[in-house]
């Protein structure tokens, strides 16, 4: 379909279309959000910035498999990670490579951090896929500060695409939080860095989680 919108025609593409195609290349699940919200005040620029055109993003999550990054053993739990967002990468690759044959362009950002270190300690990413997915309606920001989808938990892994084209309907944020305040995240934690009430202890988690890089922050 296509409208005039300014004074130029722009083509609409059909939302359940875009999400059929990444369900089929392997996301398993996937939102749509527009970039002209006014939630996305704050996130606006620095998305323009990785890709001028935007117009549109899809969030897209891919699943780990829950029990190794549940082992204590930490070269596991770090297997599943890395494996599952090489998955992600690729999926997120082949989701744009078949819209671009729809007339679709745009940008895979990067599915970890670090994305600019020099900027450090300012904000070195410019495109939070964490924000992405609750405004797509993913999930909600748990406790432990990880995304927690309604069905898979925080057992996920998060990839943005940014779009040039703008879509027929778009995603909202859930009305309810997957987070019930049960503290196991707490209670599990093994710094101390995640406490019921209490701001989260970033120098503790980066210690003892990324002391070897900053691959999540």
């Amino acid at each position: 379909m296509r409208v005039r919108v300014e004074g130029q025609e722009t083509r609409i593409y059909d939302s359940q279309t875009i999400k059929k195609i990444c369900m089929e290349v392997g996301a398993d699940d996937v939102g749509l959000v527009d970039l002209d919200r006014e939630s996305l005040q704050k996130e606006r620029e620095g998305m323009l910035y990785v890709y001028p055109l935007t117009r549109s993003i899809i969030s897209v999550i891919v699943v780990n498999n829950r029990e190794n990054i549940q082992s204590p053993a930490r070269y596991v739990a770090n297997e599943e990670f890395h494996h599952t967002g090489d998955k992600t990468s690729s999926v997120a690759r082949e989701i744009l490579r078949r819209l671009n044959h729809l007339g679709t362009r745009g940008v895979v950002v990067n599915k970890g951090w670090p994305m600019a270190l020099d900027r450090y300690p300012g904000k070195i990413w410019d495109v939070s896929h964490k924000i992405m997915a609750v405004e797509a309606g993913l999930g909600h920001m748990g406790m432990n500060r990880l995304v927690l989808h309604p069905k898979f938990g925080s057992c996920i892994q998060l990839e943005s695409i940014l779009i040039n084209a703008v879509l027929s309907e778009y995603d909202r944020p859930l009305e309810e939080n997957p987070c019930i305040d049960c503290n196991l995240c707490a209670a599990v934690c093994p710094t101390g860095a995640i406490t019921k009430g209490q701001p989260f202890d970033f120098m503790a988690c980066i210690t003892h989680t990324y002391r070897d890089n900053y691959v999540g922050f």
